[in-house]
């Protein structure tokens, strides 16, 4: 596959809600093999995917440039779950000491991170930042800002 092809399939697998890279993977074989008649096998895809990391990267840089998102009057942050594991599995699980067990009101509890997303209101991820699960909003809201350079206001500690 050419490097236009591999990442407008990486786009275009982001932009619509699969639950997998095994989902995807198994749409774009029964539904765009004629579009793409070089796709390859899902592993050497997924090895193209994580080649082609920068210049990903790049074109969504430069379509926030281009939605001249750093104009907007406003964003909005909004956070959800990263699932990595199961909580109910015994065991120390994937990525032990950095990911851990937290409650999230879409899927309960679960072990994973949390992600914390700045959002335009044309849906333009303009900033990210993400911690174990059990991290409370507040806490990667200004980290967040701290990193960016906002001011934010220094939040109290739960006790």
């Amino acid at each position: 596959m050419i490097d236009s092809e591999v990442i407008t399939l990486a786009c275009f697998g982001q932009w619509v809600q699969f639950p997998s890279e095994r989902a995807f993977y198994h749409y774009a074989q029964q539904h765009l093999r004629a579009a793409f008649p070089q796709l390859p096998d899902r592993s050497q895809f997924n090895r193209l995917l994580r080649a082609h990391r920068d210049a990903i990267t790049l074109l969504g840089l430069s379509l926030v440039d281009l939605l001249h998102a750093q104009a907007c009057c406003y964003e909005v942050l909004d956070s959800t779950a990263a699932v990595t594991r199961d909580a109910k599995r015994r065991g120390t699980g994937w990525l032990a000491g950095q990911a851990d067990s937290g409650w999230s009101n879409r899927i309960g509890w679960y072990e994973g991170f949390h992600l914390l997303l700045s959002v335009t209101p044309l849906g333009v991820i303009t900033g990210f930042g993400f911690g174990s699960a059990s991290t409370h909003d507040q806490h990667l809201a200004a980290t967040l800002f701290a990193c960016t350079g906002y001011l934010a206001y220094p939040f109290p500690k739960k006790r």
